[in-house]
């Protein structure tokens, strides 16, 4: 085995289930589902990486690149067309593609959006509502231009959202920043056995109300507000913050569900202080993490139950029974054990 590199979310992974992990980024095996936050959320970030910018002083030939395209247009670009499993994929015509019920909101669509739908609203709501139910059943009915109609109906809808997030950033967020000093900025922690500690820091800044101290800040897209917790436990702010040496950090949540009241978007900033005990004992379980992959520790850990976020394992028949599912793309350059 060579240098691994181990970044938050494949440590989450071996966390969750060695044989997950395994299955993931030893044997490459992926599913062909793509799912929304995955691609709405990797749409958010480019777009406000490219909004970041304006208040960064010097910018690096790549940056300045990346400033040749608005924000929205930056956001536009990725929320349509994408590499996915090395294969160039148009989105919003994508049936494999898979929205969540939150995705989609009939007050987002405009009459331009139905008319590229080529569908009245009614019709728009009783085709979500009848997809959803119909998902539901052991043997659903459900054709491919059913799929891709539904597809698109939510496609439109999160682009409105994402439209209406962006915007709301623009107007209070960004003027509550004083300077960025740095975005996208990678993060590698070597350890004695030539293995590291890998990650991205999605901006360095500081603030308008304190310009002197800076903050190592993560975005986030959420489906509901964070509470201060989820910032004094978080693992890649206070790895990051470590790799800095800054003490100061803060979440930037976006909420993705778009409230019937106003404010319809809610964005909110949460800043606080690492704590040196919670990253002393996040190193240390980094380190289990490396060393228990580099010894190939990756037997199964069924108490989790085989379930991750409300759905069952997409290695499930493959850990159980030895047995691929259709959902699987396999890489055949590599022969499960």
């Amino acid at each position: 085995m060579g240098k691994i590199k181990l970044s938050n979310t494949k440590r989450g992974k071996y966390k969750e289930c060695p044989k997950r992990y395994d299955f993931h980024y030893n044997y490459k095996y992926r599913t062909i589902a793509y799912g929304s936050p995955l691609f709405f959320g990797v749409s958010i970030d480019e777009a406000l990486n490219r909004m970041l910018l304006d208040k960064k002083k010097n910018h690096t030939e790549e940056e300045k690149e990346l400033m040749k395209l608005t924000p929205v247009e930056t956001f536009i670009k990725y929320m349509t067309d994408v590499e996915y499993n090395k294969h160039s994929v148009h989105i919003p015509t994508f049936k494999d593609c898979v929205y969540s019920k939150a995705d989609y909101d009939a007050t987002m669509l405009s009459e331009e959006d139905l008319e590229d739908i080529g569908h009245d609203l009614d019709y728009c709501n009783a085709h979500v509502e009848w997809y959803h139910a119909e998902k539901k059943k052991k043997t659903p009915e459900i054709s491919e231009e059913d799929t891709l109609s539904f597809n698109l109906m939510n496609w439109y809808s999160l682009r409105r959202k994402g439209l209406m997030i962006l915007e709301l950033y623009e107007k209070d967020i960004m003027p509550q920043i004083h300077e960025v000093f740095s975005i996208q900025e990678r993060v590698n922690l070597p350890n004695g056995s030539g293995d590291s500690i890998d990650g991205v820091i999605d901006f360095v800044a500081s603030f308008v109300d304190d310009p002197s101290t800076k903050y190592v800040v993560d975005n986030k897209t959420a489906s509901k507000a964070y509470k201060d917790s989820d910032l004094n436990e978080s693992d890649q702010l206070h790895l990051y913050a470590y790799y800095k040496e800054i003490e100061n950090i803060a979440y930037i949540v976006c909420e993705k569900n778009i409230r019937k009241r106003e404010p319809r978007v809610r964005i909110n900033i949460l800043k606080g202080t690492v704590d040196d005990d919670f990253t002393e004992n996040l190193l240390d379980d980094y380190e289990e993490v490396l060393y228990n992959i580099r010894e190939e520790k990756f037997n199964p850990d069924f108490k989790s139950g085989c379930f991750f976020f409300g759905k069952p394992c997409e290695y499930h028949s493959l850990c159980h029974h030895d047995k691929f599912d259709d959902n699987i793309l396999v890489d055949l350059k590599k022969v499960k054990k």
